[in-house]
């Protein structure tokens, strides 16, 4: 497919329209109206035998300058160039929708699984705590037993430091005495 510019649009349709040089001017924020009124056809180009010619000294709208007046007038870019129709939006098909919907849903179910999970893992960490705390106080209430019955049986008989060689707490907890033998 070729691309051609179509030289002689953009004059006939100025003058169609009725639109100064001066407005068109304002849009495409040029102080000078000579390039315009080149591009537009109302003013020769000066011969130039030069074959590396800018498209403005050939008489030619710049595409950005196109690009200003189709966005700003509502013209297409077919009416500048042959060959440049825009072509149709194609249509999605119904299973590309369907498709997203199924990863949005896919998505979605991960992230609840995901926060089920974190959920789940709070738990426990939870129901650790608690049982560690649990045994912190048993053992700290086996303990206050053990030194109360202690200082009970300590007062209640006078024992001298050579008497008694060592107090041992067994496995459970409880205070088990050894004497001396002499």
């Amino acid at each position: 497919m070729a691309y051609v510019y179509k030289k002689d649009f953009f004059g006939r349709w100025k003058k169609k329209k009725g639109i100064s040089t001066a407005e068109i001017g304002r849009v495409l924020n040029f102080n000078s109206p000579d390039k315009i009124r080149i591009w537009a056809g109302e003013k020769e180009l000066a011969e130039v035998n030069s074959t590396k010619l800018k498209d403005e000294e050939r008489g030619w709208i710049p595409l950005k300058h196109i690009l200003r007046l189709c966005n700003h007038y509502g013209l297409k870019i077919s009416d500048f160039i042959e060959n440049a129709e825009e072509p149709a939006q194609p249509k999605r098909p119904k299973t590309e929708g369907s498709t997203d919907n199924r990863h949005r849903q896919q998505l979605t179910a991960l992230q609840m699984e995901l926060l089920q999970t974190k959920l789940d893992h709070q738990q426990e960490i939870n129901a650790l705590q608690a049982q560690y705390r649990e045994r912190e106080d048993r053992i700290r209430a086996q303990y206050d037993t053990t030194i109360q019955e202690l200082m009970k049986h300590l007062s209640g008989s006078v024992r001298t430091k050579e008497d008694t060689s060592s107090m041992v707490n067994d496995e459970t907890g409880e205070a088990a005495y050894r004497h001396k033998r002499g």
